[in-house]
């Protein structure tokens, strides 16, 4: 089959796993919303969310916001970060706090799943999301005195991409239960590329597996998550 055939088989029974984990009662009614973040570092636990970017692959309404280290204990972006991402402190100055992005970001999920009485369930979709962008989330929900959402269920195309390449199952983390970080990190690497699997199972290396054009920038949350 195709790279992108494979990819849509493999996709797709992650999806049944998570509707078999979230229950019959919501399967057939997700609403699916790509994100990504960028942070300070790679500490999810101690680090801060810079932006917050997410796309709906049922409408292609899409979210963005760079987010404010006001509050977070976290001094500035590093250089090396900066160097990495474009994101500086400066950047961040004028920007909202995490708990005013929350607030707008949990609007705008519930838009695209059609307001509260859809019975439509978002699910969050991201690349190695229960090592750490799960965890960055639950950082700044604490720090910002916030709930985070209930009813939300979490689906990580590492998983996915580990069934794919690696034999590895799906993780049964995936839960209607808000926000999801169990879970230990597996292995994400393999020695070289072949014609039957990346490089590694790192989102750059996926794309190139798969063919998909580059994005105008990387390790910037919105073309990351197009790509996602």
């Amino acid at each position: 089959p195709s790279r992108r055939a494979h990819l849509l088989g493999v996709a797709a029974q992650g999806v049944d796993a998570a509707r078999t984990a979230a229950g019959d009662a919501a399967a057939g009614r997700w609403v699916a919303i790509a994100y990504d973040l960028e942070t300070t570092g790679v500490r999810a636990d101690s680090e801060a969310i810079t932006e917050l970017a997410a796309v709906c692959l049922d409408t292609g309404s899409t979210f963005s916001s760079l987010v404010s280290l006001a509050g977070t204990g976290v001094g500035g972006v590093p250089p090396a970060v900066e160097a990495l991402t474009g994101i500086s402190t400066a950047m961040l100055a004028d920007a909202p706090p995490f708990g005013d992005v929350a607030s707008r970001f949990e609007a705008w999920v519930a838009d695209q799943a059609g307001g509260p009485r859809s019975g439509r369930v978002p699910l969050l979709v991201a690349h190695n999301g229960r090592r750490f962008d799960a965890r960055a989330l639950a950082t700044a929900y604490g720090r910002a005195r916030r709930a985070p959402p209930v009813g939300w269920a979490a689906l990580d195309t590492l998983d996915l991409a580990k069934k794919a390449f690696d034999g590895r199952p799906v993780s049964e983390e995936v839960v209607v239960a808000g926000v999801n970080s169990a879970g230990p990190p597996g292995p994400t690497c393999f020695a070289a590329p072949t014609p039957t699997r990346p490089a590694s199972l790192a989102q750059p290396s996926l794309r190139a597996w798969y063919r998909l054009p580059p994005p105008p920038s990387t390790h910037r949350a919105g073309p990351d998550v197009a790509v996602l």
